[in-house]
């Protein structure tokens, strides 16, 4: 029988609808998990236990009954949040968020203290906290720390949320999908795999690789796989630094990542403007090579990071790698991470699955069969280990 802190948002839903009273110790569960997590990843910005408690009394019946989510700071909007109380859920924090898009790399990993998670909310959703979480994604950060957390992550389309979530599993997401954008994930035939075989200027980890490539094994037993040969990440960290705004009219990072990306916007928005306008067109030309590639019927199967999960203070020697995210963060295609297995330093490994816009069916389908196979989410276990890798 497994415990209530591994129960899915399907599982969760289906006891309370059963008895409801249940509910109450749901949450008492999740929120002294989530507090023992904060004692030592120091995540939490401010709690509702009160509020959450209060909730059980009269819990709203609904497909998403039972689940205690979490809320990145900053990003409660009740266009995206109401939909998900409505139907159940129950808020039980809002989680810290750096102010600085670019600063995400600070907070201790619940798998291995050593390394990052990139975010709070995968950090909550990682160590059994919550049952799953809302979060923007900003600089492609949601996606980054499902991959160093281990957690089911989806970024929609945009004109479906300006948010996305973690969760424990794929039906998790896809129900929350379904509450929060009132668009049912239609059945789907994906015929097409694609994968990208030139990652220049980036070289994957011999780990990173082979993650890749089991999956690639998996999903060719069930679709067509084809490989795509042009380097599109030659200039993609231009490319998505011409764009980028800063979060403030004075920005002065003081971190390599965000000095890098700041000087890459500034030589091509004010010094060689020129060049900017030519690497906008590039990206449009990418946008639309890729919507005509995926269509209705093929994913894209892509790493998220270059390497594992990088220590805390490594992640600055490299501060381009996460152009691997950012990027199809900024061609606004939604992006679903799944969970694959555990580097040598016990944290996790998963790869990203995008799609043309408006197709997360796609990414649904084809994230099922890699949980299937992998055995998706695991809660993790101690999440105060710190190896000494």
């Amino acid at each position: 029988m497994p415990q209530t802190l591994d129960l899915s948002v399907l599982e969760l839903a289906q006891a309370s609808h059963k008895e409801p009273k249940k509910i109450a110790s749901t949450v008492q569960e999740h929120i002294e998990r989530l507090s023992k997590l904060d004692s030592i990843l120091n995540l939490l910005k401010a709690n509702r236990f009160d509020s959450a408690i209060s909730d059980t009394a009269v819990p709203k019946d609904g497909p998403l009954s039972g689940s205690c989510f979490v809320i990145s700071e900053q990003d409660y909007d009740p266009q995206f949040i109401d939909p998900l109380i409505n139907n159940g859920a129950i808020p039980i924090a809002d989680v810290k968020r750096s102010t600085d898009p670019l600063q995400f790399f600070d907070l201790p990993n619940p798998w291995n203290l050593r390394h990052c998670s990139a975010g709070a909310a995968a950090a909550a959703i990682s160590g059994g906290g919550a049952v799953f979480s809302a979060t923007s994604d900003r600089c492609g950060e949601l996606i980054l720390s499902a991959n160093f957390c281990g957690t089911i992550g989806l970024r929609p389309s945009p004109n479906l949320s300006a948010h996305g979530w973690h969760s424990r599993k794929v039906d998790d997401i896809i129900k929350i999908f379904e509450c929060v954008t009132k668009q049912k994930a239609a059945p789907t035939r994906t015929n097409n795999i694609w994968f990208i075989q030139d990652f220049y200027p980036y070289q994957l980890d011999p780990i990173v690789e082979k993650t890749q490539n089991l999956v690639l094994e998996c999903l060719g037993q069930h679709y067509h796989c084809n490989p795509i040969e042009t380097p599109i990440f030659s200039q993609a960290f231009s490319i998505w630094a011409t764009d980028w705004k800063p979060p403030t009219k004075d920005y002065n990072p003081q971190h390599p990542v965000g000095v890098m990306v700041m000087m890459m916007h500034q030589k091509l928005n004010e010094l060689y403007p020129e060049l900017g306008i030519q690497l906008r067109e590039i990206k449009h030309e990418i946008f639309y090579a890729l919507t005509q590639l995926l269509h209705n019927d093929g994913v894209l199967v892509c790493p998220c990071f270059p390497h594992s999960t990088p220590h805390n203070q490594l992640i600055y020697s490299t501060p381009m790698d996460l152009t691997l995210s950012s990027f199809f963060r900024a061609l606004n295609l939604p992006s679903l991470h799944v969970p694959v297995g555990f580097s040598p330093h016990g944290t996790p490994l998963g790869v990203q699955l995008i799609g043309a816009q408006n197709n997360e069916s796609n990414l649904f389908e084809v994230g099922k069969v890699i949980e299937e196979r992998f055995k998706g989410w695991v809660r993790s276990q101690p999440f105060s280990l710190d190896m000494s890798l």
